[in-house]
């Protein structure tokens, strides 16, 4: 072999080691910046300014929102059609096959439009997320009054939540099998101290949120939110 061939060889090896580490580097700081995001949703739901406004007064708790034990676990996977993941990270798809949420399941959560039915976990745990979307806590129970946020990965379950319009429905199912049905009435981007999305609301609703842009390599700058009422 000529030592140009050699040379060239050497080059392209390089190169090659070059992107693998790049690939390893992005996705490394696409992970850390998912896990930043929820860290960071945590912090501000333990503020004294976010209870303020959206803690659940103790009068109106009810007996099913103080029924769950931490073992009250239902597994979803034999109840849950398996989700098509044809879009999403194959981080997302490991994680999705390994989690195993230790957190009480609230129901399921449908959006005929993009075909997704996911199980709606009670906390942002990251196993909860792994394994479907998780209810911010505090926020209201799915079968109460107020605005019930809902999390979820960009790269998994919420992939495609930016494909909502106006008017069309979601529905979540609760353990007694009654179906709470919404529509949506409002999606915008907001940056992620902006906490007022999760804010109490007068008209029974439900608040998706998630990372944005869907595609960005690292750690999203921003939110996506749905906003759907109860009709």
């Amino acid at each position: 072999m000529s030592s140009k061939l050699i040379i060239m060889e050497r080059v392209f090896k390089v190169i090659g080691l070059m992107c693998l580490a790049l690939f390893a580097m992005a996705k490394l700081h696409a992970a850390y910046g998912e896990q930043a995001a929820i860290n960071e949703v945590k912090d501000l739901i333990a503020s004294n300014q976010f209870l303020a406004t959206n803690q659940i007064p103790n009068n109106q708790i009810t007996k099913d929102q103080t029924s769950h034990k931490l073992n009250d676990v239902i597994k979803p996977e034999a109840a849950l059609p398996k989700p098509n993941m044809s879009d999403w990270s194959q981080s997302r798809i490991d994680s999705f096959i390994t989690a195993e949420p230790t957190s009480p399941l609230l129901g399921l959560l449908s959006i005929p439009s993009i075909r997704l039915e996911v199980a709606v976990f009670d906390g942002i745990a990251e196993v909860n997320l792994n394994k479907g979307v998780g209810r911010v806590i505090p926020s209201r129970e799915i079968n109460g009054d107020g605005n019930l946020s809902l999390a979820g990965h960009r790269d998994g379950f919420f992939r495609n939540i930016g494909q909502l319009t106006l008017g069309q429905e979601l529905n979540i199912t609760d353990l007694n099998g009654e179906i709470h049905r919404f529509r949506v009435v409002n999606t915008w981007i907001v940056k992620p101290k902006d906490t007022y999305v999760m804010k109490r609301t007068v008209k029974p609703s439900v608040t998706l949120i998630t990372c944005y842009p869907f595609y960005f390599v690292g750690s999203a700058p921003q939110r996506y939110i749905v906003r759907a009422e109860k009709f």
